[in-house]
């Protein structure tokens, strides 16, 4: 679970970059249960802890990719129900930007590690990843949901489109939401693009020639 201390160091740096100011990780802790930020950052704890898909660097960034610009966006800001929704508007809007995008290409890296840690400690060929059920449900959709990986490394699995039109519509549309009712325009950005597909398949090819070597 992560630390209040963590939470209050990562907005601390996010709010004074964006001000073009300078920072230091704050490290004296001594009453900081006392001061008015701490019930703050408590509460984001707690929204954090129940909300594991959130990222944290992004979530205290949000804001300032929503309204360019502004700044002074404080920890009352932060626990409240506004910031919840600008986390989410902004990552909507990182959803849709061209996958040749830094966001993308950087999420399709982080999405091939994992996957290759999770085929590793499943004892499962990077094949068969797709096809690979934990209940009634392949896991892909879950790890898609929680972030753990990109719609874009699906792409480069031959056996995606079958297994993802498996999958009861429903179940999809309520897990994926924006990514199950938009899955054809993914699917036409990730075919049209330069460095996305080179990056997920030929990072899959490179996965597998290690997978099959150790």
């Amino acid at each position: 679970m992560i630390s209040e201390k963590i939470i209050y160091n990562i907005f601390l740096k996010t709010s004074r970059t964006y001000a073009g100011l300078p920072f230091r990780y704050r490290k004296q802790w001594h009453d900081f249960d006392k001061t008015p930020q701490y019930q703050h950052v408590l509460r984001l704890k707690n929204f954090f802890s129940r909300n594991k898909s959130v990222d944290i660097n992004e979530f205290f960034i949000a804001p300032y990719t929503i309204y360019p610009g502004e700044s002074g966006f404080d920890l009352s800001f932060y626990s409240s129900q506004k910031a919840i929704k600008i986390y989410t508007m902004a990552q909507k809007k990182k959803l849709f930007l061209i996958p040749d995008d830094k966001y993308h290409l950087n999420n399709i890296a982080k999405g091939l590690k994992y996957i290759y840690r999770f085929c590793r400690e499943k004892n499962i060929s990077l094949l068969s990843y797709p096809s690979y059920k934990e209940g009634i449900q392949p896991v892909f959709i879950t790890h898609i949901k929680e972030r753990r990986v990109s719609i874009y490394n699906l792409f480069a699995f031959d056996s995606f489109e079958k297994e993802f039109r498996s999958v009861d519509p429903d179940i999809l549309r309520f897990t994926l939401g924006e990514i199950y009712d938009n899955i054809d325009v993914f699917r036409t950005k990730y075919l049209n693009s330069n460095s996305a597909k080179k990056l997920a398949v030929y990072g899959l090819k490179k996965l597998m020639a290690v997978k099959n070597n150790s």
